[in-house]
Formats: structure tokens, C-alpha cells, sequence
């Protein structure tokens, strides 16, 4: 019921029809452009279309019958099939009918189409019985709930275990989506430089979030401490990662103790530059949004390439492709990654 265009100009367009201009449908679709560069200065332009209305999912575990005697059970998504229905009038059909057994919906289920339901059987064609119900409104609590946050470095004074004022909010939103489940265990994963640094955020990150929880939950909250030092770069499978600590917050400038590390990185590419290709793909975090991101990303990209080739020669640049992508969406971490691809 909903026909979306997309127009040469930017703009977006929606006319609604049927179910959906009534008002009896649940979906509610909007849509996002973005444009970013693409190689070859072509630009290259996404159109996400993600539906902000209700998600209406099928019920699993209901009982259907029919007048024959045939009972059937719906899967995990509420869905059911029959075949090999006999109509012994192939040319008129025959009617056929179905019923939901209400005692395999929930209590309170209020049914809002007809039940049992009579469909006209053809030979040869499908036919679809669909049962709408409106459920009471609950909430279900499962016995365990695993969440993951992920804060990123910026929370830390530089260089520093100290949690900056500012970021002392999120802190009271983790204690309390703790309280609410009444504790529980919490992993806590510092990462740093230099392995002592990351510990050292992991239990400052601990100290904290403990001293926001009332005393009564505390003692219900189990935390394990474990840290991991950012890698400055590592090999594997032939290609070079750099790491993700290259750039300080919102800036596409090399940190300056990083130089050495990219002057390495451009003499093992020298080394066969004929057969050498680096992909280098810019990041940045959520915070921003996503034109900004995908701006910087690209800038950060383009700052890991000039520190590279100024290493190089002009014979070895010829030699060298590089292709640079804009920022991964689904990715939140920030840096900027390079990899060495040589020929089969």
C-alpha cells in the first residue's frame, strides 16, 4: 500500500493506497539518502528504506482445524500450510472452512478478523487464510539478558584512567539498566596502548559503575575485569591492519608518534611495489552524524595515504593502487585500516 519514489534531485515522495490509506496497515516506511564519493570521481548515492512502524509478528504453537478433522500447528512464525485439498468440482470449487483453536493463544487474545474463517477452494490455485488477533498488552521477562555497551576511548582523559565529568551520565544509564534487572554479572573489556593502561580503565570503569548502584544491587553484581591492548598494527594472511589509535577525537592529523610505524608500513610495501594494492577504509564513531562520519572517515583515509606515499618514491607510487572507501555504517569502531595484497 505504499509506493515510494526516489527522485533525481534528492527529494522522496510516498503515496499511500489500500490497507495503507486507511489506515489498517502497521507499516510506516521512511527513507534516507546519503551520497559519498566512489572511486574514479564518481559519487555513489544509498537509499535505506527501513519500515518505523509496528513489527507484527505471526504467534507460534496455535492449534488450526478444519471440518474434516485435519488440525495443523503453526511454526515459529505463525505460519501454517495445507495441501491436497479435494474439490471435486474442479469447475465451481467448494467452499472450505478453518478454525483457530483459542485455546492455544495466550489469555485475553482478542480476535479481530472472523473465526472460523470460509475461503472459496479452486483446483490448482493456492488459497490463504489469514487470522488476525489483538493480544493483551504484557511484559515478558526472560530469566537472562546479555546487553553490550561499548564506550569508546573518548570517555578517558588522554592517556589517563580518569573518566571525564562529562561522560559521568552514562555511567548512571549502565547502573541503572542494572538495577532494573536486579544485578547480575558484567564484563568489563579495557582496551589501550599499553596492556597496564587498559586494566587500569577496566577497574576505574568498575569503581564507578559500583558506586552508582544502591548498596542492595551491588551486592548482586558480579564484575570480571579484563583488558586488551589496542594493536598498533599486526600481519596476518599477507595483509598489514593498522590499528585504531591513529587519530585523536573528531581529527583526520596522524598522531605524530604514529610516523614511525607508517614509515615501516611503506617500505615493507616498497618492498615488491609491483605487486602491491592497499585498501584503506576510514572510520568514526556514532556521535556525529552520518554525513559528518562519512567526511572524516574519508579524510582520515586520505591522511594514512599522503603519510604513506611520502615515504615513497616516485617509481614506487607509480606501482602503488590504492582504493578508498567510505565509512562501514554497521562498523562504530574509529581508525583506519590498510591492507597489502599481492598477485596469485
Amino acid at each position: 500500500g505504499t509506493a515510494m519514489r526516489m527522485h533525481a534531485d534528492g527529494s522522496t515522495t510516498a503515496t499511500l493506497s489500500g490497507d495503507a490509506a486507511k489506515g489498517m496497515s502497521a507499516q510506516a516506511l521512511s527513507i534516507e539518502r546519503h551520497v559519498s564519493p566512489a572511486d574514479n570521481g564518481h559519487v555513489r548515492v544509498d537509499y535505506i528504506i527501513v519500515n518505523r512502524g509496528i513489527d507484527e509478528r505471526g504467534i507460534p504453537g496455535v492449534r488450526i482445524g478444519t471440518v474434516e478433522g485435519l488440525v495443523m500447528e503453526s511454526d515459529a512464525y505463525g505460519r501454517f500450510h495445507l495441501e491436497g485439498i479435494d474439490v471435486p468440482n474442479m469447475a465451481r470449487g467448494r467452499n472450505f472452512i478453518m478454525k483457530v483453536d483459542p485455546a492455544t493463544l495466550p489469555p485475553g487474545t482478542v480476535f479481530t478478523t472472523p473465526n472460523p474463517l470460509v475461503k472459496r477452494i479452486t483446483q490448482g490455485m493456492p488459497g490463504r487464510f489469514d487470522f488476525g488477533v489483538k493480544l493483551p498488552e504484557q511484559v515478558i521477562k526472560s530469566q537472562s539478558r546479555q546487553t553490550d555497551m561499548e564506550l569508546g576511548e573518548v570517555i578517558f582523559e588522554p592517556g589517563s584512567a580518569h573518566i571525564a565529568a562529562a561522560y559521568q551520565p552514562v555511567i548512571a544509564s549502565m547502573a541503572k539498566t542494572l538495577a532494573e534487572h536486579g544485578g547480575g554479572e558484567v564484563t568489563l573489556l579495557g582496551v589501550a596502548s599499553d596492556k597496564d593502561l587498559a586494566l587500569m580503565r577496566a577497574a576505574a570503569l568498575r569503581d564507578a559503575l559500583l558506586e552508582a548502584l544502591p548498596a542492595a544491587v551491588r551486592a548482586q553484581v558480579q564484575v570480571v575485569l579484563r583488558e586488551q591492548q589496542a594493536p598498533l598494527a599486526s600481519l596476518a594472511d599477507g595483509s598489514v591492519t593498522l590499528g585504531t589509535v591513529l587519530f585523536d577525537t573528531d581529527s583526520a592529523v596522524v598522531k605524530p608518534q604514529y610516523a614511525g610505524l607508517l614509515d615501516r608500513l611503506a617500505k615493507l610495501i616498497a618492498t615488491h611495489p609491483e605487486h602491491a594494492r592497499i585498501y584503506l577504509t576510514g572510520y568514526a564513531d556514532r556521535r556525529a552524524s552520518a554525513a559528518h562520519n562519512e567526511a572524516l572517515g574519508l579524510r582520515r583515509a586520505r591522511a594514512v595515504y599522503e603519510a604513506l606515499v611520502s615515504h615513497m618514491d616516485a617509481t614506487q607510487r607509480a606501482h602503488v593502487r590504492v582504493e578508498v572507501e567510505p565509512v562501514d555504517r554497521g562498523d562504530p569502531a574509529a581508525g583506519v585500516s590498510a591492507g597489502q595484497e599481492g598477485t596469485p
